[in-house]
């Protein structure tokens, strides 16, 4: 059972870098930073998780879990609009979907600029080949 997080968690590392690396030019920042960055999320991932697991955030501030009664947890409430708010990113992004795969062809239906003949051929360059295959 140990292995399910690190097969899933490992692969994503390698893609968090990759992103943070094509990032770091963009934002002017120095190559070390990927890896720093990098370093950071794997430390810091643990202690988020135990700090999601034992506090919870209320309408009076950050509590301990078990100090918050059942009746008083606003998370199912703050569950719910983010069912609703995840609900409403899919929706948009099914819909430029389709606007971009059926409403939008770009040149499909127009004719070619360049008539093309009937009985046309492609003329390639004769590649030479390399003296050491015989």
């Amino acid at each position: 059972m140990c292995f399910a997080p690190a097969r899933f968690t490992l692969p994503q590392l390698g893609r968090w870098r990759r992103a943070s690396r094509k990032l770091t030019p963009v934002v002017g920042a120095p190559e070390w930073a990927a890896r720093w960055f990098l370093v950071a999320a794997v430390i810091g991932f643990p202690f988020w998780i135990a700090f999601a697991s034992f506090y919870e955030f209320t309408p009076e501030g950050i509590k301990r879990e078990r100090d918050v009664e059942p009746g008083e947890s606003i998370t199912p409430h703050m569950g719910r609009k983010l069912d609703f708010a995840i609900i409403g990113v899919l929706a948009i992004a099914v819909v430029l979907l389709v606007t971009d795969r059926f409403v939008l062809h770009h040149g499909v239906n127009e004719e070619a600029s360049i008539p093309i003949a009937e009985h046309s051929f492609a003329v390639l360059p004769f590649a030479r080949p390399t003296r050491t295959l015989r």
